[in-house]
């Protein structure tokens, strides 16, 4: 089973390091359902202890296995959590990234940046083999900020170092392999923004690093 829409365009770089784009990533109306069911309520939290993100979260997806807190998704999320978990999804993301994900056990979490919240440019941990997010707040105005930036460096504050940045629009979709050089960062949700960023975060986790 695949819930990719016909009409996703998968736009490649290879540049500062391997990441895509992807517009419409899925059925427009499939897409809506989710975006009008995501689960806010369900969400805690997430603190950085260093000042690095903030932001609020729940895990739906761990090893591989979905959560106690998946069962209480409705029928839409169900369906999605069926397509992360198979083969279909799996090959999609290693093709998309030039991963190989061999050995990885999937993780997705349902993040939210509401007002003021933000994650530091980093790369991930190295067990995170690649990552992909899916956007779904069905309006996003650009001086919302919350864009996603691809970073040639970890200086948050150069903006030479910013490759690309990726406005949160609906139904857009970022993937990209992790490596020493995957610098990327969540620019801060202005306190005037309309609505939450609301997004799909799916990791291919490593055993073994």
């Amino acid at each position: 089973m695949s819930l990719l829409s016909p009409s996703a365009v998968v736009d490649r770089h290879r540049t500062p390091f391997s990441w895509a784009r992807v517009s419409g990533l899925l059925d427009p109306g499939y897409a809506g359902l989710l975006a009008d069911e995501f689960p806010s309520a369900a969400l805690r939290e997430s603190r950085s202890p260093q000042g690095h993100y903030l932001l609020r979260d729940g895990t739906v997806i761990e090893a591989g296995e979905r959560t106690p807190a998946a069962a209480a998704l409705p029928g839409s999320w169900q369906r999605l959590l069926d397509w992360l978990l198979g083969p279909a999804y799996r090959s999609f993301v290693s093709e998309a990234t030039g991963a190989a994900l061999d050995g990885c056990r999937l993780k997705v979490r349902l993040c939210e940046y509401g007002p003021g919240t933000f994650m530091t440019a980093h790369t991930d941990r190295p067990d995170r083999v690649a990552t992909q997010i899916l956007y779904l707040t069905r309006s996003w105005d650009a001086g919302w900020g919350g864009g996603l930036d691809i970073m040639t460096s970890p200086d948050d504050d150069d903006p030479a170092a910013v490759a690309a940045s990726v406005r949160p629009r609906f139904n857009t979709s970022v993937l990209f392999a992790r490596s020493d050089r995957s610098y990327h960062a969540v620019r801060p949700v202005s306190e005037a923004a309309g609505a939450p960023r609301r997004t799909v975060l799916a990791q291919f986790v490593a055993d073994a690093v």
